[in-house]
């Protein structure tokens, strides 16, 4: 008689897989704070708790440009301006950091009992909520459990020297060679490795932006890959197996530390929009202070992309198994992207789920390319990576599962981004599983 299976074996490994998590969270967000001095994790308790609300750069605000003279009247009565902005006056320089069209950037001076969260409490009650906000860091930490798991590797390096081997692994396959045809696709993250192509053929083609958007994996850990190294690799040639044909650009915005800004996040898209992207695919994101939606987003859509008709923005919905809002993803305007088992029968244990979250992928064991590195764990272990194939899972991996199907479909339609990304959506919908949600497959 068949063994029937009652689920139980999968939610003990996933049980274990969040244990392992749980211990990942304390050594690699520690490593990436040591990394970028100038972010902080909140609460303040965080070690103890095992738990981040939000990132946040030290003394930094965004406010509304529209805001700001009442903001900076408000940061002056609170003795909270540096000295060299004091008497600044709203115009002519020295009131701030312009970012982009509506929204700029203030250096903030916090007292040595107080921490920028205590200025943010005392902007509230006097301006209300949202007025000021953080300039947040967003992450592809464990935080954000984004990737879920660490880099694995499939084949070995004499394996991956047949290419029958290597295409034999990859997991989703490469597909049609027309599919993304004419299609543009701008992938936010921690840039391309140089020379990748000659071990992963289906990313030829795929390039930076510019000479500073080539990433160098082994920057800080002496002969092993760096802790997100290959991220951005691996995302592109995800794409690239869905829609072989599309053009696709990667923007290095994510650095070593795994932190990238608001503000810095905000400045490299607004000039990735210049370029003329159809798909903007971004696998990194955070939660904020009290849940309000990200300040420098929200103005990044009102002042660029809502007057861009027909470009789509894909982003990553997190991985935490948290309901809260996790941004960009959560904006009704971006195409959200959880992720699922690669047969779609229940939501990955990791993944971030609820309303907000537009759609579901496979996200587990996504295999791709990888830097030709060896990678040390967390816990001290070296794992032979150098191959340059890995499986990795998260909705990091879920996310150019989405944008590689919305630039086959437009190859195959004709239509713009955003009409196949919502024709996409639709049919999700119609393959709404309970558990998990809306879903689609490669």
């Amino acid at each position: 008689m068949a063994q029937i299976d009652d689920g139980r074996g999968a939610h003990e490994a996933d049980d274990l897989a969040r244990e392992a998590n749980r211990l990942r969270l304390v050594p690699e967000t520690r490593k990436a704070l040591d990394l970028d001095r100038d972010v902080r994790a909140w609460p303040l308790s965080w070690e103890q708790d095992r738990h981040v609300e939000y990132f946040y750069r030290s003394k930094s605000l965004l406010t509304r440009d529209r805001d700001l003279p009442r903001v900076l009247d408000a940061l002056r009565s609170l003795g909270a301006l540096p000295a060299d902005q004091a008497g600044a006056a709203v115009t002519g320089g020295g009131a701030g950091d312009a970012l982009i069209a509506g929204i700029s950037r203030l250096d903030v001076q916090v007292r040595d009992s107080q921490h920028t969260p205590d200025v943010l409490d005392d902007l509230d009650r006097r301006l209300g909520v949202g007025v000021a906000t953080h300039e947040h860091a967003f992450i592809i930490t464990p935080n954000t459990l984004c990737p879920a798991t660490e880099p694995e590797p499939v084949i070995t390096a004499q394996q991956a020297e047949d290419p029958a081997a290597v295409r034999a692994a990859l997991w989703p396959a490469i597909g049609d060679a027309s599919a993304g045809t004419d299609v543009r696709v701008s992938v936010v993250d921690t840039g391309l490795i140089d020379g990748a192509s000659a071990w992963a053929p289906w990313i030829q083609g795929v390039e930076p932006d510019t000479r500073a958007d080539i990433e160098d994996p082994d920057r800080i850990t002496a002969g092993f890959a760096d802790p997100y190294a290959g991220h951005g690799t691996f995302v592109s040639g995800v794409i690239r197996c869905l829609a072989p044909g599309a053009h696709v650009v990667v923007e290095r915005e994510i650095e070593v530390s795994g932190f990238a800004r608001e503000s810095s996040l905000i400045k490299q898209i607004h000039d990735a929009l210049s370029r003329s992207p159809d798909i903007i695919s971004m696998s990194a994101g955070g939660y904020t202070r009290a849940n309000v939606p990200s300040l420098a987003f929200q103005a990044l859509w009102e002042e660029r992309l809502s007057q861009l008709g027909g470009v789509a923005f894909v982003a990553a919905a997190g991985n935490d198994g948290r309901t809260a809002p996790f941004w960009p993803a959560a904006f009704g305007w971006c195409i959200g992207v959880g992720s699922m088992s690669r047969d779609g029968q229940r939501r990955s244990w990791f993944s971030n789920h609820g309303a907000w979250v537009d759609v579901y992928a496979p996200g587990e064991e996504i295999v791709n390319a990888y830097a030709r590195l060896r990678y040390r764990t967390v816990d001290g272990n070296v794992r032979d990576t150098s191959a340059g194939i890995v499986k990795w899972s998260g909705t990091s991996f879920a996310t150019p599962i989405v944008s590689g199907l919305i630039a086959a479909r437009m190859s195959r339609t004709g239509e713009n981004a955003q009409r196949a990304g919502e024709a996409l959506l639709a049919a999700a919908r119609s393959q709404f599983r309970p558990g998990v949600g809306p879903r689609l497959f490669p």
